[in-house]
C-alpha cells in the first residue's frame, strides 16, 4: 500500500495536447518531480523500517519498497518514452515548431533524470545486497535498453530530421530573394573583401 500514492500520481499524469495547444507540463519536466516523490518515500521507508526491524534490515526493506514503485508501471513508462522519440520512424518529420522535449534530446532528458534518481536512491539502500540494488536498478532503467542499444541508429534518424528542418526554413527564407539578387548587384564589392 505504500507506493500507491506514487502509482497514482504516474498514472494520474496527462501530458499535454498537441492539437489543443495546452500547455501543460511534459512528461520529461515532469518526471524530475515524481521521482522526488519517491525518494521521499524511499526515506521515509528507510527511517520506519530501520526502526521496527533495526538497521541492518532497512536498506532491503527499502529497496523492495522502490522496486514495488516501479513494477506495475514499467510497461507504460516505455509508452511514454516511445510517444516522446518513438524507436521507429515516423512516416512524417515533425514540425519545425516542435521543442526539444518531444524529440530525441526529451529521451535523453528523461535518462539524466533516472540516473540522478537513482544516484540518490542509492543512498537509502546503502547497506543492502548490491546485486539486490543491481537488479532494481537495472529493472527502473529496462525502458530506457532499446534506446541505448540503437543510439547511433536513432541519433543519425534525429539529425536527420533537424537537417531536413534547416533546409525547409533556408529554402522558405530563401524565397524572398531572386537569385540576381544574390549573384548580381545585391552585394557590393565591399562585402566580398571581409
Amino acid at each position: 500500500a505504500r507506493p500507491a500514492a506514487v502509482h497514482k500520481a504516474w498514472f494520474g499524469f496527462n501530458p499535454p495536447s498537441v492539437s489543443s495547444g495546452d500547455g501543460g507540463v511534459s512528461f520529461v519536466d515532469w518526471l524530475p518531480g515524481w521521482y522526488e516523490m519517491i525518494l521521499m518515500l524511499l526515506a521515509d521507508e528507510r527511517r520506519r523500517s530501520a526502526t521496527v526491524f533495526g538497521n541492518e534490515m532497512g536498506p532491503q526493506i527499502t529497496a523492495q519498497v522502490m522496486g514495488a514503485c516501479f513494477r506495475p508501471l514499467l510497461s507504460s513508462f516505455t509508452s511514454r518514452l516511445s510517444s516522446i522519440f518513438p524507436l521507429r520512424p515516423a512516416s512524417t518529420l515533425p514540425s519545425s515548431s516542435s521543442s526539444n522535449n518531444t524529440r530525441l534530446e526529451g529521451i535523453c532528458l528523461a535518462y539524466e533524470s533516472t540516473l540522478r534518481f537513482l544516484s540518490q536512491a542509492y543512498d537509502h539502500m546503502v547497506g543492502c545486497d548490491n546485486t539486490i540494488i543491481y537488479n532494481e536498478f537495472a529493472n527502473i532503467a529496462s525502458p530506457f535498453a532499446p534506446y541505448q542499444l540503437e543510439f547511433s541508429t536513432l541519433e543519425l534518424r534525429h539529425s536527420s530530421e533537424n537537417a531536413a528542418l534547416i533546409a525547409k526554413n533556408i529554402q522558405k527564407a530563401g524565397r524572398g530573394k531572386t537569385t540576381n539578387d544574390v549573384a548580381g548587384g545585391a552585394l557590393d564589392d565591399g562585402d566580398l573583401d571581409g
